[in-house]
């Protein structure tokens, strides 16, 4: 979502459970997301009301994980939030960081007591990758899962290549 001419917010997010009731969650959560940038872009403010809008509608039967990051190209500054989802990897000068601060899983606790900001300064172009459990729960034909090891060197070898390519790869 971009905010102006050198901010955006984006997210990656998944709903425990399957089926209509997982789908108007998510959907939800993503249509409470775009209003609540309209009044704030502080990123742990955003996630306490996520959190309290997935216990008012999910009653404790659904949790979401997610992963909220604001980039700003201006100051060269990346702040994000990991609330309980897949650490995202972040490969920027030749290393690998998984990107695993932040908080619990949203619809878990009606407090939200711990969230921690982490704030990445970068002076160079990186690269972010994202993704849900349903691409290290994804097994080959000899039934091999896509471990994070293998997700870096796939990374590695396909860096320069763009996010498509990556995608396939």
């Amino acid at each position: 979502i971009q905010l102006n001419n050198h901010e955006f917010i984006f997210c990656i997010a998944d709903v425990s459970g399957k089926g209509v009731a997982a789908a108007l969650l998510m959907s939800n959560m993503q249509a409470t997301l775009h209003s609540l940038i309209n009044y704030t872009h502080n990123l742990k403010d955003i996630i306490i009301e996520l959190n309290k809008r997935v216990i008012t509608s999910a009653k404790n039967e659904k949790f979401v994980s997610m992963f909220i990051g604001k980039l700003n190209t201006k100051s060269q500054q990346f702040t994000y939030i990991n609330a309980g989802h897949n650490a995202p990897i972040l490969f920027y000068e030749n290393k690998f960081s998984e990107l695993n601060k932040g908080c619990t899983l949203l619809g878990i606790n009606d407090n939200l007591s711990q969230v921690e900001v982490a704030i990445f300064d970068y002076t160079s172009e990186f690269s972010l990758v994202c993704y849900t459990d349903g691409l290290t729960d994804t097994s080959n034909i000899t039934d091999d899962n896509v471990t994070i090891d293998a997700l870096q060197e796939i990374i590695l070898k396909n860096i320069k290549s763009g996010p498509e390519f990556l995608n396939k790869a």
